[in-house]
């Protein structure tokens, strides 16, 4: 299981915003960053753009 969080801060460090969320991996390794695929990491990555577009359209 991949787990993702991020911060949305200004520039005193004060959080506007966070975004996170989970992503199954598809394989089990004993180093767990093997097991993540570059599939898995665009689908964080999409999800992550799509929600901070969303946050910023709102304000």
């Amino acid at each position: 299981m991949l787990v993702y969080v991020w911060d949305v801060v200004d520039g005193t460090g004060k959080r506007l915003h966070r975004i996170n969320g989970r992503e199954r991996t598809g394989t089990t390794r004993t180093d767990p960053w093997q097991a993540i695929t570059d599939k898995e990491m665009q689908r964080v990555a999409s999800a992550t753009t799509a929600r901070l577009k969303s946050w910023i359209d709102k304000r």
